[in-house]
């Protein structure tokens, strides 16, 4: 189990709902409606996803979704 399914199974279900529905639209490229803003300095970006950021970005035009966090002064610190 990777650090994103395990970070879903602790979200309550509404969020998760809501989260992965996003991932899907970002998928299809479908960004109509979603909050995504180029982080600075990174190839990354995110999505706001209520409290949640999806933080992601396209590789040979797939999708590859980095890490999802909890909104908080630490979100886009590098580690």
């Amino acid at each position: 189990m990777d650090k994103i399914e395990k970070f879903l199974r602790k979200v309550p279900s509404k969020d998760r709902r809501n989260i992965t529905f996003t991932i899907y639209r970002l998928k299809l490229k479908d960004f109509e409606g979603i909050d995504i803003k180029k982080l600075q300095n990174s190839r990354y970006l995110r999505a706001r996803v209520g409290r949640y950021r999806i933080i992601f970005c396209y590789i040979e035009n797939r999708l590859k979704v980095k890490d999802i966090l909890n909104r908080n002064e630490n979100t886009y610190k590098k580690k």
